[in-house]
């Protein structure tokens, strides 16, 4: 089932995530795919479409810096950057807090957490039984990440409930950082500048 974004989409894509399908969704950064990142069934059919890859811990959206807030243990300088660039293209690694996240971070002492700019999966992440939804680009291993429907692989999509088209994304994917009492560790540089993080904390 493909909707556009303006079309009524929020009861079906809650039905679908409450049974712990998959979603194909639009973000501020590329098309992301996930169900409900609390829901076994969900990381086990995400897992299923990505293929063969890492037993790399996936990044959690949620729809607001008070709901990341309770998934993860944040220190002052996490907080910042929180304040500073969420919704939007950060993702902050952490300390894991909830425990309902153990199957998406497989079993990781930490989570990826990111509050995206992009209003649909601010919505889909509401939607959610638990107000978390996986993060991972909707690619097979190894694919480039999509920036739009249009680019998603067709079994990708065969294998989705539902997909959301809201045009075309700007294919930069967020940057990723680590933030615990070891201090600042940039993992991935994307849409942010690590200088411009480093530079709120007063690191440069």
């Amino acid at each position: 089932m493909i909707y556009r974004s303006n079309e009524a989409w929020e009861d079906y894509v809650k039905r679908v995530l409450r049974d712990g399908k998959v979603v194909i969704y639009p973000t501020d950064t590329v098309y992301g795919m996930g169900g409900d990142a609390t829901l076994r069934q969900a990381v086990e059919t995400v897992n299923r479409i990505k293929g063969e890859r890492e037993m790399k811990p996936y990044p959690v959206l949620t729809y607001s810096r008070e709901k990341a807030f309770e998934a993860g243990v944040f220190n002052d300088m996490a907080i910042r950057v929180a304040e500073r660039y969420w919704p939007g293209a950060v993702t902050i690694v952490v300390q894991r807090r909830d425990e309902r996240l153990r199957d998406a971070t497989f079993g990781s002492v930490t989570v990826g957490l990111r509050v995206p700019a992009d209003p649909i999966a601010r919505k889909v992440a509401e939607l959610s039984p638990s107000g978390f939804i996986i993060g991972t680009s909707a690619n097979r291993s190894g694919a480039p990440p999509p920036s739009s429907v249009q680019e998603v692989d067709p079994n990708v999509i065969h294998e989705a409930a539902v997909v959301i088209d809201g045009g075309r994304r700007n294919l930069l994917p967020s940057t990723v950082i680590s933030i615990g009492d070891s201090g600042l560790r940039v993992i991935r540089e994307g849409a942010v500048k690590a200088k411009e993080i480093k530079r709120l904390l007063g690191l440069e």
